[in-house]
């Protein structure tokens, strides 16, 4: 094994890869290995990539099909055959960006912490097509256990996407891969929580990532996919309930419930108000199907149609 950091790309979009890659190439610790999946993707991917190629060790490979437009996660997933016998795997983007000391940081406090955790995450900040600021997400606590840290993602406490997290390789084999749910929705919550369960979560403080919301990513699709999107996100629910329902007592299940419905009455007034008919259709069902209590059928009502007054 030359270096024990996997980073692993799954690309598709051409339009900000170069920049990610240079985000790269710009690490003061160079020890790791970069594996870029190209989804099938209709842009030459590679003409971008073999620039670096004499800058950072990269190893591209183009697959046949594209599965990520069915699903992130079966991509992310299969990229991980790339990888050779690394410690720990790193699933970063095509557009997102990490500070230059990100990977240095990781290595100082793997090597410095006497606790060893199966997941460790840089705080992020959120940028647009621009590379403006947006916004800084707040600062997460230097260690934090699984069932705080579901809650406190579902109240908006805490900035949580993919690219801000280093997991153990063993533990995502033994897995085999992340969680999956309809569109990725919330898919990186899910293996942030599932994967820190047993040794909680370690945030490295100091450099940040990046993260992209734009035009061009899921959560730009989320404007135009809302029915499929919402219904993926209520898949995450789903499996966060049932995933703690059988660890936690009745009052801390209560706090995650009572926090699910907060997030879900944020998540549907602000991103997904005003589905089609049909969709509202499919979504009531999905609801229903899942036993969702009549709190969360009203949340979802009241926001598509403001004159139903939610109890």
């Amino acid at each position: 094994m030359n270096n024990s950091l996997a980073i692993i790309i799954p690309a598709y979009k051409p339009f900000f890869l170069k920049q990610a890659l240079e985000s790269l190439c710009c690490q003061t610790n160079k020890q790791f290995n970069v594996y870029i999946g190209d989804d099938s993707s209709p842009y030459n991917l590679y003409e971008i990539i073999k620039y670096f190629e004499n800058q950072i060790n990269v190893k591209y490979k183009r697959y046949s099909d594209n599965i990520g437009a069915e699903n992130l996660v079966l991509h992310w997933n299969r990229c991980l055959e790339l990888i050779e016998d690394e410690n720990w795997i790193w699933i970063f983007s095509d557009d997102d960006l990490l500070d230059s000391s990100c990977v240095e940081k990781f290595y100082e406090v793997i090597k410095k912490d006497p606790i060893k955790y199966d997941v460790y995450r840089f705080n992020t900040r959120i940028i647009d097509d621009e590379n403006r600021i947006l916004n800084e997400s707040i600062i997460s606590p230097e260690v934090e256990n699984s069932i705080d840290l579901a809650i406190n993602i579902l109240k908006g406490q805490r900035g949580n996407s993919m690219p801000d997290h280093i997991f153990s390789a063993d533990l995502v084999r033994k897995n085999n891969g992340f969680i999956i749910t309809k569109y990725a929705q919330a898919a990186d919550w899910a293996s942030s929580i599932y994967f820190s369960y047993k040794n909680n979560l370690r945030t490295i403080s100091g450099p940040k990532v990046s993260w992209r919301i734009g035009e061009f990513n899921i959560s730009g699709l989320a404007k135009r996919k809302k029915t499929e999107m919402l219904i993926g996100h209520l898949e995450f629910v789903c499996w966060l309930l049932i995933f703690f329902k059988p660890k936690l007592n009745k009052f801390k299940f209560d706090e995650l419930k009572c926090s699910v419905l907060t997030n879900l009455n944020w998540v549907i007034e602000r991103h997904y108000f005003g589905v089609s008919v049909e969709g509202f259709i499919r979504v009531l069902w999905t609801l229903i199907k899942n036993n969702f209590n009549i709190k969360l059928l009203l949340i979802f009502v009241k926001s598509n149609y403001r004159k139903i007054k939610l109890i």
